[in-house]
């Protein structure tokens, strides 16, 4: 697994800027000025911007979590969530540039938080879901999950064995400094 099932008391948000910001947030007009400034020392995976759906689908697929959270008695403070992962993330770990903030998941009412097995977008985007291989096939994909529903979720991903896809959390409600602390090391094998 690319999370560590034995702990997942706490969120780690990783970036390579400025923390706990999200582009999806960011004003139409100020957009296209804030993805010419983009380069790989203040972020990670750019050629998503390459597709022209890509912002479009996910500021869908956030507003479908947004409204799913509510129904299920959240309350989101943000219109567009801050990404975390659910424990630390190897894959993200790797780069020498991330840096990694962890949140302990007891300092997070469970109004403003929610969860998905896997990329919220490639889980619940209908085409994204079908190009990302037979890992994203899983029924935990596409659901919603809340800091109470964590138990469950994690049974199921251990009954999934074979998949290795990381649990996304979204923050809906930008973190107090006093409960965030920054990872000592990006390395894993410390």
């Amino acid at each position: 697994m690319s999370f560590d099932q034995s702990q997942p008391s706490f969120l780690v948000h990783y970036n390579r800027g400025e923390p706990f910001r999200s582009l999806t947030a960011v004003p139409n007009e100020k957009l296209t000025t804030i993805l010419c400034a983009l380069n790989e020392t203040n972020s990670w995976g750019l050629n998503r911007f390459s597709d022209p759906d890509y912002l479009i689908r996910r500021k869908q697929v956030e507003a479908k979590i947004r409204q799913e959270f509510i129904m299920k008695g959240g309350n989101p403070i943000l219109d567009n969530p801050i990404y975390f992962f659910l424990g630390r993330n190897n894959r993200f770990e790797e780069h020498p540039l991330n840096q990694g903030y962890m949140i302990k998941l007891s300092d997070i009412s469970s109004d403003h938080v929610t969860f998905t097995y896997g990329d919220s977008l490639l889980a619940y985007n209908p085409d994204y879901r079908n190009l990302s291989g037979e890992k994203y096939k899983s029924s935990l994909c596409g659901r919603l999950f809340c800091k109470g529903d964590l138990p469950h979720l994690l049974a199921g991903v251990r009954s999934h064995s074979t998949s290795n896809l990381s649990i996304e959390a979204q923050l809906w409600k930008v973190p107090a400094r006093d409960i965030i602390r920054a990872l000592p090391s990006l390395s894993i094998c410390d």
